[in-house]
Parts: C-alpha cells; structure tokens; sequence
C-alpha cells in the first residue's frame, strides 16, 4: 500500500494499485489506468456472454447510460472511486442475471457479483453499501415463486458478509456515527432542507454544471 498508510480506505484497492507503483509516476499512472480500463471492459465483457440473451441490456445500458461524461474519467483512474462506480453495476447485473439463470450460469454469475462487492467494499467503504443495495433491488426485481431459494439464500448472504466485513476494515466508516471533523453536531431542519435541496447540484455537476 503506497498510499492508504493510514487505513482510512478499505486494504484492497491500494493493495492491486501497489503492484504498478514505481519510482516513475507517470508510468505508475498509466499502467494503473490502462489495468482498470481493461478491468472494467472484461469483468462487464463476462458478464454481458453468460446473461440469458433476453436481459443482456441490463447489462449494458446502465453502465452506458451513467458513464457519460463523468464515469467515462472515474472508471480509468487511480481513485478508490473506480471500483466503487464498476462495483455497483457489477454486482446489479450479476445478481439480475443469476436470478434469471439456470444451469451453470448462475454461479458463475453469482461469483461475479461476489467478485464486485470484493472490488466495492475493497475501495470504499459506502460502495459496499451501494453493493448491498444493488442486491436488494435485483432480489426485489426478480421475486418470483419458484427461484432456486437455497442457491439465492446462500449466495446473497456471501455477498452481504463480503460486504459488512469489508466495511469494517476502513477507519472510514466512523464518520457513519461521529459524523466528519468539524460538523459532529446533528443537523439542523433547516441543514437537512438546504442539504435536499443541493441535492441536485451533484447530478449538474457530473454534467459540467459544476466547478
């Protein structure tokens, strides 16, 4: 770990971004992009083949759909941010597809979502959260009587203790019950109502709205 010294982030980012540092920074750099490019390209490339032919889109468009213009940059960069963006549409078009698979398929399927949920919580420690949360709406959108219970059950508990362990690794995730440096007071009615209302600031400026 060149970088996460501290343990602010989850281990497992810095530890893969690690095998590419060297005394040449721009070297580093490059090779670091170029790896989470083709990271990115191969896990999705993967995933897209072993989708039943029927929900391939789910695959592919949402990654498309959210990765102009920002995700375009975050997805090759050398910020925690880049697993934690793949993560989520990793693990929501693995789960999607497991429970809308049969045969061998589904395990594979499943162990790429495992796989996401690894790279997530592995870079920050809110995407194993957004991880969880991709799992839930797959199950939600996939309730249907008849699934391969046992195979969901077990699959879905891997993932969520993937995720909770991972978690817990950052010294990160103390700003859940202290809050950040600075602002541990709860916030006010009118904080909370100026926060709402900033909310959409954060889409603008993905889109250049934005310093």
């Amino acid at each position: 770990n060149q970088i996460n010294t501290s343990g602010d982030y989850p281990p497992i980012f810095y530890g893969v971004m690690s095998i590419f540092a060297s005394a040449d920074i721009q070297a580093s750099v490059i090779a670091m992009r170029i790896f989470n490019a083709i990271l990115c390209i191969g896990v999705f490339t993967a995933i897209f083949w072993l989708l039943p032919h029927r929900i391939r889109s789910a695959a592919v468009i949402p990654m498309i759909a959210t990765a102009v213009p920002l995700g375009l940059f975050i997805i090759p960069s050398t910020n925690p941010s880049s697993w934690a963006y793949m993560s989520a549409g990793i693990v929501w078009a693995a789960a999607y597809g497991a429970l809308n698979s049969t045969g061998p398929r589904v395990w594979w399927l499943w162990g790429f979502a495992i796989l996401g949920t690894v790279m997530g919580a592995g870079a920050r420690a809110d995407a194993a959260a957004y991880a969880v949360l991709a799992l839930v709406l797959a199950l939600i959108l996939s309730a249907r009587p008849g699934r391969a219970l046992i195979t969901t059950a077990i699959a879905s508990i891997a993932t969520v203790a993937v995720a909770a362990a991972l978690y817990l690794t950052a010294s990160q995730t103390r700003a859940v019950t202290s809050g950040l440096p600075g602002f541990e007071q709860p916030l006010s009615p009118g904080q909370i109502f100026r926060n709402a209302l900033d909310v959409p600031s954060l889409w603008t400026g993905a889109l250049g709205g934005g310093g």
